[in-house]
């Protein structure tokens, strides 16, 4: 109230009365800062009677930190100034703080000012939840943001939100993932099914369930990954749920080229043209099927188990046993080239040559023999080593472990991965609270440091460690992330990543790989691969013994069938046809062609096998053009000689202790193009080269000592000139062991002589080749020594006058004392893997960059040496920094951005409070006058009252409409959902707005069956009817019509509130749910309100994950539909 001077009067206390019921604090003070009135809500606060209050000045309640300004806003509004709500601390009896929000007027009589009058809020609880809330969503934030592995929130499998790492995974930005339906994801409905059926009864029963599948990328590229899903509630999966993927396309394919390897490996030894078999003290244990045809034998079982000296002719007994004693005492060492008479099955006796290899046969140490048939000159000499694939379970996790921990080390968040990890390795589950070392008692002091230095250093950091916990070996990666609080690190988040399989396989990868390369390459026999028609793979005896290069092989014009002989090809392409309906072949003859026209008869043995996910054709040829004329030879010399070393190819002589022949076989004698009787007597020297002769005596002298064989090269003077033969010297001995003769076979190697000049030319070619690249190059050792480099890095370095070969790498290129800490060769050399780098030195005053690479060579499985190879990247890390700074420029405008929209949420909600203490006092007056406690109205002023209290409602609905929107938009109210009856609440609104509808000549109708129900706010569901109704009741005249209807389905209710009312023109009908929008200015000045009613509609209906719409037809009415889902359903928003 005011007196005749306008200054507000002193509450009398009737009014003082009716505020002490209120539940918001009310008090008074003097001008000293007594309390001269509180009320109940206010004394409970405090814990003082209202006695003990009222004996109380303001200083004896306010909290010190916040004595100085309290007392400097209430000195300012006894000044007469205006103080908008502030915020306070006061201290109860008990000694408890509570926060205030104050908002406070001054106290005039006769025109001084004698006090404060002030409402108060309690925002304690308030306050410590935004604390805690804003605190845990920036801890999930990071999490989320760190993740290694996409996460997302899925709702009735529509993709909601996503982290950065689902975008990378599929090549869709983060807008694009958002509304998305899952099924987009996969390459095919049917996939996309089978998902649903696998994983969906997995979350029923545990709430939560993974399936490895195929995602279709954004650029149509299929991936391999692995996702899981778990539901928010389990019982009702409509709430939606959050799922996690991991990118496994590497390790699906490193599984699946390892497997090729294998059996590409396995078909090769078991198709092998050469005799193999593995014995082991003496016993049979493996033959492959040319071994099988070598003895004349059908089934293994003729063949495995038995003594190895039932195949052995007698005159060899004691040699193969004095080898075999030898080998279990002394241990065995590779032999090559030992000549021995077999039995076959039908007992016929052929005569071999043997290599014997020690391997390990299931884990026991036996002998490999290669055989060779010597008499018809069949087979080659082939090493062979077993490869066998282990797996390792699958870790029942899925996803990262990840964990939280504070400066003290103690642990305050997990996640379920991390659980799991402590679960199979006997570890407590039940860690919140505890230090990581106490959960942990295995880490090294090393990780102690290793958090000490994140929180120090503030920065990620990321290792890789080997750990072994009750006799299990893992190999993790292991990232530490600070998490942040103003400029100071809180915590840490350690994500730990279990990558022991992907390194274990990858190695075997590799291995498999080197050993099928190596075989391949080593052997003496054309290996090729043909896929689809074409060469894809050529070994290097393809090219020497064809001609062909291996670019002119895999060219796609190279045409198979132009090295077939015209009358071989109808034989090749029948037997093509029989590979491809799937048929296997046994080995067969034909004719091939080589580039300059020579004809090769070749022995062929294929073999359909998969390569790179489809069919093709792997063949093993062996080159018996020297076989065939061989036989051709023989034939004639059957008929001329009797005797086994008629037939020999190779060159065969004895020798006595002065070098003079006592024996020649006829190959020698055509070689030499001599006759025998010119030959034996006489001394082989004359034939030898003069350069050569002296290394050939001194080789011969170590005959005298075991094994009493040696292998000679030598140039000889024949028939064709000088020509380099190859010897095998063995000594025979008599009973005394004294040397009687020299036995030597000998072999025309000037081909493979000049091969290894060929090699020497490749090398001197790739030399040429390297120098040609602009990158510079660099070979080094493992003690980081310069073995060899190219051009570029010659003129990269300054052309030296001195070699640098030998130079420590770090000294040329760096000019340190000792490697870098980053060097990525000593990275290398550490992890065994390729490794790269870029880093910046300062030229001339300018920051250069170079990318560094690393890759290393192996040499029976170890490094033996590194190429290192750099460039100039200087324009493209410019670049980089570039876009980095225009990156920052836009996280700069968009935080501005934010912080406007903040402000002005914050200036809806500061005028509403601002509104509200005003309202409620003048509401209080209204109150006192209409009770006429204060004396008797007359008519008119009984009139004026009334429109107080009509316009005060008024305005306080407004009011209270705005800080529900306020409330909503900051996503701050959250609905108590129930099942209730939407009839029965139809029925109870309709009555309340009956009157309305009565005065106004409207008729308001309802038809909703009943037993109509739903899930959901009850409340906001009424205020949503009571704000749709009472807007068609204000633009519905006289005479007009209102209706609200009702209708249900299995899986929602459609609620439409219709009217015969003016109606919305089209331009306008995107605009009516927008807060504080009216159709026009004119309609604004016949019609109240402030255009928030619809906008609130609206966002309660978002907030139930349903849908509202309007349909109007200007000035024939207007209807308003809403689809609510009949159970809960929370529309999901970005994490």
């Amino acid at each position: 109230m005011k007196n005749s001077d306008g200054e507000a009067k002193l509450p009398v206390r009737e009014l003082l009365s009716a505020f002490d019921n209120l539940k918001d604090i009310i008090y008074q003070i003097d001008t000293e800062g007594n309390i001269t009135y509180v009320n109940s809500a206010a004394r409970k606060v405090l814990g003082y009677s209202r006695k003990e209050s009222l004996e109380t000045n303001l200083r004896d309640i306010i909290d010190p930190d916040y004595l100085e300004k309290t007392l400097e806003n209430y000195k300012s509004r006894l000044r007469g100034e205006k103080i908008p709500t502030y915020e306070t601390c006061v201290i109860s009896k008990e000694g408890k703080k509570h926060l205030l929000e104050v908002n406070a007027s001054p106290v005039y009589s006769d025109g001084k000012v004698v006090g404060e009058i002030g409402v108060a809020h309690d925002i304690t609880e308030r306050k410590i939840s935004d604390a805690a809330l804003e605190e845990s969503k920036s801890t999930l934030s990071t999490i989320l943001k760190a993740a290694p592995i996409g996460i997302g929130v899925i709702q009735n499998r529509t993709i909601k939100s996503v982290n950065t790492r689902v975008c990378e995974i599929t090549g869709y930005s983060e807008s694009e993932l958002a509304g998305m339906e899952a099924r987009r994801l996969y390459d095919s409905k049917e996939e996309y099914d089978r998902v649903a059926r696998v994983k969906f009864p997995q979350i029923k029963r545990k709430g939560r369930g993974g399936i490895e599948t195929r995602w279709k990328r954004k650029d149509g590229s299929l991936i391999d990954v692995y996702t899981s899903s778990s539901a928010f509630d389990i019982k009702d999966l409509s709430k939606g749920m959050v799922f996690t993927v991991m990118d496994i396309t590497e390790g699906k394919e490193a599984e699946r080229s390892l497997e090729e390897s294998k059996e590409r490996y396995r078909k090769m030894v078991e198709n092998s043209p050469v005799a193999i078999s593995v014995h082991s003290k003496g016993v049979v244990r493996y033959a492959n099927k040319a071994c099988m045809r070598l003895f004349g034998l059908r089934r293994r079982e003729e063949f495995l188990g038995k003594s190895i000296l039932d195949f052995v002719h007698p005159d060899y007994h004691r040699h193969v046993k004095d080898r075999i004693r030898k080998s279990q005492s002394e241990g065995f060492e590779m032999q090559k080239g030992i000549e021995e008479r077999l039995l076959r099955a039908d007992g016929s006796i052929i005569d071999v040559e043997v290599s014997l290899t020690p391997i390990k046969y299931d884990g026991e140490p036996a002998h490999q023999a290669v055989i060779r048939d010597i008499t018809e000159q069949k087979r080659f000499e082939e090493a062979l080593k077993e490869s066998e694939r282990r797996y390792r379970t699958t870790i029942d996790s899925i996803g990262d472990s990840i964990h939280v921990i504070d400066r003290d080390m103690n642990i305050v968040l997990l996640n379920h991965s991390f659980k799991e990890w402590n679960r199979r390795l006997g570890l407590k589950t039940d860690v919140i609270g505890k230090n990581v070392f106490d959960v942990f008692p295995f880490l090294p002091p090393k990780v102690e440091d290793e958090y000490r230095k994140v929180f120090r250093r503030k920065k990620p950091m990321i290792t890789h460690e080997r750990t072994k916990v009750r006799g299990t070996e893992f190999i993790t990666e292991t990232r530490k992330i600070p998490i942040f609080k103003g400029k100071d690190v809180k915590m840490v988040i350690t994500i730990i990543r279990d990558i022991t399989e992907s390194m274990r396989m990858q190695e075997k990868l590799k291995e498999s790989e080197e050993k099928f390369r190596s075989l391949a390459e080593q052997s003496p026999n054309m290996i090729f691969i043909n896929s689809g028609g074409r060469i894809v793979y050529a070994n290097m005896e393809c090219q020497r013994t064809m001609g062909y290069t291996r670019k002119e092989f895999y060219s796609p014009g190279f045409d198979l069938m132009s090295i077939i002989a015209p009358e071989s090809r109808r034989l090749i392409s029948e037997n093509l046809k029989k590979h491809h309906r799937g048929n296997d072949l046994d080995p067969y003859e034909y004719l091939l062609v080589t580039k300059k026209g020579r004809r090769i008869h070749a022995l062929i043995t294929t073999k359909l096998i998969d390569y790179g996910g489809r069919k093709a054709i792997m063949g093993i040829v062996t080159d018996i053009t020297e076989w065939k004329r061989m036989e051709e030879v023989l034939r004639e010399s059957e008929k001329r000689y009797r005797g086994l070393v008629e037939s020999q190819k190779d060159l065969v002589v004895r020798v006595d202790a002065e070098g003079r022949f006592t024996f020649v076989n006829d190959a020698y004698c055509r070689k030499f193009g001599k006759r025998r009787n010119q030959l034996l007597g006489k001394t082989f020297m004359p034939l030898v080269h003069k350069d050569d002769l002296p290394a050939t005596l001194e080789e011969m002298k170590k005959l005298e000592f075991p094994p009493h064989r040696v292998y000679i090269e030598q140039r000889a003077k024949t028939a064709d000139g000088w020509r380099w033969i190859g010897w095998e010297d063995y000594a025979i001995k008599d009973e005394r062991g004294d040397t009687v003769e020299i036995q030597a076979v000998g072999r025309d190697i000037t081909d493979r002589k000049k091969a290894e000049e060929d090699i020497l030319n490749i090398k001197t070619h790739l030399e040429t080749v390297l120098d040609s690249i602009s990158e510079s190059l660099v070979v080094l050792d493992r003690r980081y020594n310069i073995v060899s480099y190219n051009r570029a890095f010659r003129e990269w370095v300054g052309k030296p006058k001195t070699d640098l070969k030998g130079r420590k790498c770090y000294d040329i290129i760096h000019k340190f004392r000792r490697t870098c800490k980053k060097c990525v060769v000593r990275e290398v050399l550490k992890s065994r893997r390729p490794a790269e780098s870029v880093h910046y030195h300062q030229k001339k005053g300018k920051r250069v960059y170079h990318e560094t690479k690393a890759y290393p060579i192996f040499s029976d499985g170890e490094i033996e040496s590194v190429i290192y190879v750099f460039r100039d990247v200087t324009n493209r890390e410019t670049m980089k920094e570039k876009l980095r700074e225009n990156y920052e420029r836009l996280l700069e405008a968009n935080l501005e951005l934010r912080q406007l929209d903040r402000m002005k949420t914050e200036f809806l909600s500061i005028a509403s409070h601002e509104l509200r203490t005003p309202l409620a006092i003048i509401k209080g007056y209204a109150d006192i006058l209409r009770s006429e406690s204060l004396g008797g109205l007359n008519k008119n002023q009984k009139n004026r009252v009334y429109r107080i209290n009509e316009n005060v409602e008024h305005l306080d609905k407004l009011v209270n409409n705005i800080l529900d929107l306020t409330k909503m938009e900051a996503g701050d109210v959250k609905l108590t959902r129930r099942k209730f009856l939407l009839n029965k609440l139809v029925k109870e609104v309709v009555e309340d707005m009956e009157k309305i509808a009565s005065d106004k000549g409207v008729l308001l109708e309802s038809n909703v069956k009943p037993g109509t129900w739903l899930t959901g706010d009850r409340s906001r569901i009424k205020q949503l009817l009571v704000n749709l109704m009472d807007n068609a009741l204000k633009f519905t005249e006289s005479g007009g019509h209102v209706k609200v209807s009702a209708k249900e389905t299995q899986e929602q209710v459609m609620i439409a509130v219709s009217d015969s009312g003016i109606g919305i023109r089209k331009d306008e009908m995107d605009k009516i749910f927008k807060r504080f929008y009216q159709v026009d200015s004119s309609i604004q000045r016949r019609y109240k309100g402030a255009g928030l009613g619809l906008a609130i509609c609206a966002r309660i209906v978002e907030m139930h994950g349903g849908e509202i719409e309007v349909k109007s037809r200007y000035r024939s009415g207007t209807t308003i539909h809403v689809k609510l889902p009949k159970k809960a359903r929370t529309k999901m928003t970005s994490l």
